[in-house]
């Protein structure tokens, strides 16, 4: 579905050089590093919206660097893509704007496009905000109706950059992570996230990029990579903070009867 071999480019913060990765049909791949660390870069590489400088990039079976410009237009299709930022227009309503693809793309009547998006909406559990517009909803609804709109067109392939990142509250982020979940099935999935939370994905395969370099969860890691040891190491400190504050203080809610 995505094959790198050894390839090389440039992003913000300096460059990559001989990276590989291979992501088949029907798996998941969770690639996980600290801001800054060139994570959407490397989503923009896989599913070639950002050129390689050497190597060889695959999508879909077809290389990049020779694709045609129709083909390319076909890939629209193939792919889903859910950025980090919210990407919704404001002039059009969530279901218009969760419509927009198969709106655009296909030339579909109304009728036809609606036929299409409210059993989307429904199952991201969203088709009450169908007449909504996106300043009427919160960064949790957002999330979800990005996520339909790249689901609409039942792609082969959903890449999703920092999913649960923005003001969820527990039940937004519960809710995110059911709808990736049910995005899953019977899809391949790419998804870039900085959250230990998204590492712990079931089934997935977990990456780490740090400073360049990409290496497979159960491997070893650079040995002279301070970045690396820094990151893994305030991965132990959040979780251990987290589940001992977290704990204590509902622990204590609940014998106070405050829940």
């Amino acid at each position: 579905m995505i094959r790198l071999e050894n390839v090389s480019y440039d992003m913000p913060r300096g460059a990559v050089h001989g990276l590989s990765f291979h992501l088949a049909a029907g798996e998941t791949a969770v690639i996980h590093g600290p801001h800054g660390s060139g994570k959407t870069t490397f989503a923009e590489v896989c599913v070639g919206t950002l050129p390689i400088e050497s190597g060889a990039a695959y999508l879909l079976g077809k290389k990049l660097e020779f694709m045609p410009h129709q083909y390319r237009e076909e890939l629209v299709r193939e792919i889903g893509i859910v950025s980090r930022h919210a990407t919704l227009m404001d002039n059009q309503t969530i279901a218009g704007n969760v419509g927009l693809p198969v709106s655009y793309h296909l030339g579909l009547e109304a009728e036809e496009v609606r036929q299409r998006v409210f059993p989307v909406l429904e199952q991201f559990g969203i088709r009450d905000l169908a007449g909504k517009f996106p300043h009427e909803i919160t960064d949790t609804e957002a999330k979800l109706a990005m996520m339909a709109r790249a689901a609409v067109f039942g792609p082969r392939l959903l890449v999703m950059d920092e999913p649960t990142g923005g003001d969820l509250d527990p039940g937004g982020f519960i809710r995110i992570m059911d709808a990736i979940n049910a995005l899953r099935q019977g899809r391949t999935v790419l998804i870039t996230t900085s959250s230990p939370s998204l590492a712990t994905l079931k089934g997935a395969s977990v990456y780490y990029l740090i400073e360049g370099n990409l290496f497979r969860h159960g491997k070893e890691y650079p040995a002279a990579s301070r970045a690396a040891e820094d990151f893994f190491r305030q991965i132990r400190n959040y979780t251990e903070r987290q589940y001992r504050e977290i704990g204590d203080f509902y622990r204590g809610t609940i014998q106070g009867g405050g829940l």
